[in-house]
C-alpha cells in the first residue's frame, strides 16, 4: 500500500487512467489541415472559400485594391526574372515558394496576374508619379489550409506561409543579378520597351537594396507568418523619408 498523502488522512489511491481511443479523435483532421497550412500548395487542387457573406466581387476588391503602397515600377516587375535565371518572378511557382498565395484568373480586378496581396498603383503627378506595384494587407491577412487535398481559403486570416523577408530579398536578390549580367539585363529592358527603363531600374534596385540592407534589417529573419508592418512602416517614415 502506498505511503500516506500529507495533505489527506487516508492512503493515496492512484487514479486510473481512461482507456485511449484508437485510431484519434475528430479533431486529428483540422490538426493536421493547421501543420500543412504551412506546405506548398498543390499546384491544380481547387480553392474552397469559406461562407463569410463575400461575394467575388469583394474578395477581388480586399485581394487587389491598391492601398497606395509603391515598391517597385509596374513594368519593372511584370518583365523581372527570379535570380537564378527559373522564370518570371511573378510566376505563381515562384510566389508559391515564397508563400504569396494565387487565385484563379480574373482579367477585370487583376490583369496583371499578380498573387493576392500585390496590387497596382497609379499615380498622376508629384514625386512618385508614374505605375506602380506594391503590398496590401490582404498579403498578410489571407489564410489559406489543405485539408484532403483541398485548399480552403479563410479571407481575412493570418497568411501563415507568407515569408515577408523572404520575398524582399529574393526580389532584391532578383534586381541586384539583373543589374550584373548583362545578358538578363538585356531581356528585361526589352520586356519594358520604356525609354526610361535603365533609369528606372538602376533607381528602384537602388531603393530596394537600401530597404532591405538597412530599413528592414534584421538581426534573425522572422520566418514564414511573422511580420512587424507597423514597425517597418515607422522605420520607413521616420528613418527614410523624414531623415
Amino acid at each position: 500500500m502506498p505511503p500516506p498523502s500529507r495533505l489527506t488522512a487516508g492512503p493515496v489511491r492512484r487514479m486510473r487512467r481512461p482507456p485511449r481511443k484508437r485510431g484519434g479523435g475528430p479533431g486529428w483532421g483540422l490538426l493536421l489541415a493547421i501543420l500543412l497550412a504551412g506546405t506548398p500548395a498543390a499546384a491544380q487542387s481547387p480553392i474552397t472559400y469559406l461562407n463569410q457573406a463575400w461575394s467575388p466581387a469583394d474578395r477581388a476588391a480586399f485581394y487587389w485594391t491598391s492601398q497606395g503602397s509603391a515598391l517597385l515600377s509596374r513594368d519593372l516587375y511584370l518583365a523581372l526574372e527570379t535570380a537564378d535565371g527559373s522564370g518570371p518572378f511573378n510566376g505563381p511557382a515562384n510566389s508559391d515558394r515564397l508563400g504569396l498565395l494565387t487565385d484563379t484568373p480574373d482579367a477585370v480586378a487583376n490583369p496583371d496576374a499578380l498573387p493576392i496581396g500585390l496590387a497596382r498603383t497609379s499615380i498622376a503627378t508629384g514625386r512618385f508619379a508614374g505605375d506602380w506595384v506594391g503590398l496590401t494587407c490582404a498579403a498578410c491577412h489571407t489564410g489559406e489550409i489543405t485539408h484532403r487535398g483541398r485548399r480552403i481559403r479563410i479571407d481575412g486570416g493570418p497568411a501563415t506561409r507568407f515569408d515577408f523577408m523572404a520575398w524582399i530579398g529574393a526580389l532584391d536578390a532578383a534586381l541586384q543579378a539583373t543589374l550584373a549580367d548583362p545578358a538578363k539585363q538585356a531581356r528585361l529592358l526589352a520586356r519594358m520597351t520604356a525609354p526610361d527603363a535603365p533609369q528606372r531600374l538602376a533607381r528602384d534596385a537602388a531603393f530596394l537594396r537600401h530597404y532591405v540592407s538597412r530599413t528592414a534589417a534584421v538581426v534573425a529573419p522572422p520566418g514564414p507568418g511573422r511580420m512587424d508592418a507597423l514597425g517597418l512602416i515607422h522605420n520607413l517614415l521616420v528613418a527614410d523619408r523624414l531623415g
